[in-house]
């Protein structure tokens, strides 16, 4: 993935929007669950019961590096992600079919996953002369989110995000179903942030990731508390659930908070937590997300 991130929102931050890792190990555990071939229906008949993966720096003149590489028994397939259109990218990966054919002497199939914000507008092949080259090339947009209803891998599951539908009501009730059932809070933790970067691919993401916030917060108050009290008082734990969505972000990404922060952000009513929800995912500095 040689672009650009399309929004550089949080740098210098605990949270970074990586998108190049999270997408590279979301796809990791989909060809290792085998639910790449939902994702990808050129993959359907790949026989990918025995696989291992290739180096990404390959032996070339000059610096060369794939996104993702696996040889199997019947040959290579490559992987290429994309943030942003290229026009270009039939000569990068008809250089890479040339590189990757001469190291390892087997088929390669090339596979572009475009995976940006604005509309897929780049070509798949490239014809001169004698010469006609041609990849897949998939706009991850055009899936349908029933693809990943069957899907049981978390990290692979989250891929949803990047459809066209996004989170469903019913999505996010399954994602955070699933969410509970890990026990470390660190492994959430690294869920949630893949979520966000996944999320801020996307024009809707921050509205996105905030609805998910929302409604897993607020299940996680209904457990922590007794749930007379919580009837009672429904108001009451929206907004807890609200604030302790928010410091976790907040934590995340600026690292611990100080008393006064903390009591701020519990003292305060849904519509500021709310507001604040939006602006973290901007906010270069704590005063930024307050203000």
């Amino acid at each position: 993935m040689n672009d650009k991130n399309p929004d550089d929102l949080i740098s210098g931050t605990k949270i970074k929007f990586d998108y190049d890792n999270v997408v590279k190990q979301c796809f990791k555990e989909a060809i290792k669950t085998g639910d790449i071939k939902k994702i990808c229906r050129e993959l359907k008949d790949a026989d990918l019961s025995d696989f291992e993966y290739i180096e990404q720096r390959l032996n070339y003149p000059q610096k060369l590096e794939i996104d993702l590489g696996i040889k199997t028994k019947s040959g290579i397939i490559h992987f290429e992600f994309q943030a942003s259109n290229d026009a270009n990218m039939p000569y990068r990966m008809l250089l890479y079919f040339i590189v990757l054919t001469n190291i390892y002497q087997l088929p390669v199939k090339q596979i572009v996953i475009y995976i940006g914000k604005d509309k897929m507008n780049m070509p798949d092949s490239y014809t001169r002369d004698n010469i006609h080259f041609k990849f897949s090339l998939i706009d991850f947009s055009s899936l349908n989110i029933e693809t990943f209803a069957e899907v049981s891998n978390l990290k692979v599951k989250i891929l949803q995000i990047l459809t066209k539908q996004g989170l469903t009501e019913n999505s996010i009730g399954s994602l955070i179903k699933q969410l509970e059932q890990i026990n470390s809070k660190a492994k959430q933790k690294k869920i949630v942030e893949f979520m966000a970067t996944l999320a801020n691919l996307r024009n809707n993401g921050i509205i996105l990731i905030k609805r998910f916030f929302e409604v897993f917060m607020s299940k996680t108050i209904v457990h922590l508390e007794d749930l007379d009290s919580f009837n009672r008082g429904q108001a009451k734990g929206e907004a807890m659930g609200l604030a302790k969505g928010l410091i976790n972000l907040i934590e995340a990404k600026f690292g611990k908070q100080d008393k006064l922060v903390i009591q701020k952000i519990n003292q305060a009513n849904s519509a500021d937590l709310n507001r604040w929800l939006v602006n973290v995912l901007n906010a270069k500095s704590i005063d930024d997300v307050m203000d």
